[in-house]
């Protein structure tokens, strides 16, 4: 180190020093009358903090609140809302919150629901159907399968089915 910075730095080691004894002759320790303040538990209207909800508002954060009423009101395709922020904020029950308001006010949508497609198995339908009818849909459709496991092999025992199947292997071979 050349010597016109080891002096630099001494110097500065010298003036930190000064600083340090001047902060500590002037600022004084805090106890614990100066830093504790009463409340009267009485006027809290409650008990314990288990009788009260946290609230659900973003304080002091306005213009996110603006950006997520304008995300939400936003009726058009392809527009999406992403919220940042710490873990734990709150912020995912604010957007839900939200949401839920904007949505208490317009129509419910039509339900969706994908079923097989037996053309192109890799490209399944969507099939519309009205607001509150997918989800009775998919449980008929799985009493639906149910019953099938269950018939079907019971059918196709039957002497019935073999004496059709007879018939048409017969029609068949006098064809061929």
């Amino acid at each position: 180190m050349k010597p016109e910075n080891r002096c630099i730095i001494d110097y500065c080691r010298q003036m930190l020093w000064q600083w340090r004894c001047v902060v500590s002759i002037l600022v004084k320790a805090l106890t614990a009358e100066r830093v504790y303040r009463r409340c009267d538990p009485g006027k809290l209207g409650f008990t314990t903090t288990a009788e009260i909800q946290a609230p659900r508002t973003a304080i002091g954060q306005d213009r996110a609140l603006e950006a997520i009423e304008f995300g939400t009101e936003m009726e058009h395709f392809g527009y999406n809302l992403f919220v940042f922020g710490a873990g734990g904020s709150g912020k995912h029950g604010i957007v839900l919150d939200h949401i839920r308001a904007t949505a208490a006010g317009r129509t419910a949508p039509d339900d969706w629901c994908y079923v097989n497609n037996f053309v192109t198995s890799h490209k399944p339908s969507a099939m519309r159907l009205p607001t509150g009818r997918a989800r009775p849909f998919a449980n008929y459709m799985e009493l639906f399968i149910e019953h099938l496991k269950a018939s079907l092999p019971t059918a196709f025992e039957s002497d019935e089915y073999r004496e059709r199947r007879q018939a048409l292997e017969a029609v068949y071979q006098q064809k061929h």
